[in-house]
């Protein structure tokens, strides 16, 4: 059995006693004498003379007759006052969650995705056909952002996703230098304090450096942030009532939890976990075969377990469950997320039935991080080498595509315009990295072009491939092919002609 027993006071069997009243709590009726009583004097055998309070017949008339006006008028306008207390105590729990809500979600992330029928102009580029958060749980000590996940939703096609990113990965940051990513928050947010910023903006500082350093990393937008602090996990799985998981792999580790030793003993097989088990469970990692890959998987099952659980349990429809489990976050969260906006993705979430685990590490051809030493550090960092990201990006990009492009699904040929070969195979592979549908590139096989052109064969149907690879081209789109081009190919959507105006960026 793990956990620790923490010590209390014990009756002799056992069990803990606050008091030992026998009436039941609640509201009661006080009990009335009836005013009307007669008296008829009684001398005892002593001589004592006792008054019998008797009730007449007219007297128990008088109380039937009351019993009947209780039944008629005050039982309906009872049962009218517990209606309008219940009302007003929901009412009161919905304000309460509705102020503690406003506490915590303040604002000032932002993803078009979370609307329906989005404008195109409204796009910035690919990956804003999903909802990219990124979820930082932080130790409240030194700011470490020791647990990074991004939960990546895609609300066209009802899907979800969530990726680690290993905490021990190097990374730079303009004006800090290198470190590990669970370095950058305390670290740019100490920056900012130390430039007289106020704690408020030293900490959406901080969150937004992690969110630039994720988004390097992994090729993708973050949209919004949520971080919370390890008690507030705790407490929010509590709230729910635990949460059950299917263990693949038992874990058996001695940590130190709230100043106690904590022996956490997880067998396989269905397990129930409250809030501190769960704790232990995604901060174990020392006795893990895979070490903090081991303990980045429980993470994402955790979260997964803890969403599923929200949603069957009925917590948004339960005032009380609401007010509490805004009550762990207000405390212990910050997040970029605005009300209005959790609101509309909880919409989406409702959609959503099987959350995909993905990772970085594993079994090839997707072991994209490796473990390695640097001047005695132990760090982690890509596969391709130190802080070329390529490899990442285009695993992610493609793993978690973006929305609009997949549901277009338009397919771009590439011809080179210019006396530079494989310019067109460059800038195939660069769109095939971000989730498009490609066809082979043809190099040197029309006309010399001096600016690159897009041409747009659907006649506008597929308005959001067409508007990010406006933005990628820094161009407009044509309807029409330039003389002396032709394609042969109907299944093709869109046709760049690379221009020499491009040949320096797709040299480099």
């Amino acid at each position: 059995m793990d956990g620790f027993v923490a010590n209390g006071a014990k009756t002799p069997n056992g069990s803990r006693k606050v008091g030992d009243f026998s009436q039941r709590d609640g509201l009661h009726q006080r009990s009335r004498r009836s005013m009307q009583q007669t008296r008829q004097p009684r001398r005892d055998d002593s001589g004592s003379i006792k008054l019998d309070m008797n009730l007449d017949n007219g007297a128990k008339k008088n109380q039937q007759r009351a019993k009947k006006r209780f039944s008629k008028w005050q039982m309906p306008r009872m049962r009218t006052m517990a209606l309008v207390f219940v009302i007003a105590f929901g009412s009161f729990l919905i304000t309460s969650a509705y102020l503690k809500a406003r506490q915590v979600f303040q604002g000032g992330g932002g993803a078009v995705a979370l609307q329906d029928d989005v404008d195109p102009a409204r796009l910035n580029g690919e990956g804003d056909g999903r909802v990219n958060i990124l979820l930082l749980g932080t130790d409240d000590a030194a700011g470490l952002t020791d647990t990074i996940i991004i939960a990546s939703i895609d609300p066209i096609h009802d899907e979800a996703a969530l990726l680690s990113i290993p905490r021990d990965l190097y990374v730079e940051r303009e004006g800090l230098g290198s470190m590990k990513i669970n370095e950058v928050f305390p670290n740019e947010r100490n920056r900012a304090l130390a430039n007289q910023a106020t704690q408020r903006q030293a900490q959406i500082r901080g969150y937004r450096a992690v969110q630039d350093s994720v988004s390097e990393v992994a090729g993708i937008p973050m949209h919004y942030y949520a971080s919370i602090d390890f008690d507030g996990f705790r407490r929010a799985i509590d709230t729910v009532g635990g949460v059950t998981l299917e263990v693949d792999q038992p874990v058996y580790e001695v940590l130190s939890l709230q100043g106690q030793r904590y022996v956490l003993n997880v067998q396989t097989g269905q397990e129930q976990f409250d809030g501190l088990r769960a704790l232990a469970y995604v901060r174990s990692r020392k006795t893990s075969p895979r070490g903090d890959f081991d303990r980045s998987e429980r993470q994402r099952e955790l979260l997964i377990a803890l969403k599923d659980e929200i949603v069957s349990s009925g917590t948004w429809s339960n005032p009380a469950r609401i007010n509490s489990l805004f009550s762990d976050f207000a405390d212990n969260t910050e997040t970029s997320f605005a009300l209005e906006e959790i609101m509309r993705l909880r919409e989406i979430a409702d959609k959503i039935n099987t959350i995909e685990s993905i990772e970085l590490v594993g079994e090839e051809p997707k072991n994209f991080i490796i473990s390695d030493m640097l001047g005695g550090l132990s760090i982690q960092r890509p596969r391709a080498g130190m802080y070329d990201y390529s490899e990442i990006q285009n695993y992610v990009r493609n793993t978690l595509r973006d929305g609009y492009l997949r549901s277009e699904d338009a397919t771009v040929l590439v011809m080179n315009g210019t006396d530079q070969p494989y310019l067109a195979q460059k800038q195939t592979e660069e769109l095939e990295s971000y989730g498009y549908t490609v066809a082979t590139p043809q190099e040197n096989s029309i006309p010399r072009q001096r600016e690159t052109i897009l041409v747009d064969l659907t006649n506008g149907e597929k308005r959001y491939t067409k508007r990010y690879l406006e933005q990628r081209l820094k161009t407009f789109a044509s309807t029409n092919l330039p003389r002396g081009v032709t394609v042969d190919n109907q299944q093709i959507d869109f046709v760049i002609l690379i221009g020499d105006n491009e040949i320096t960026r797709l040299q480099n």
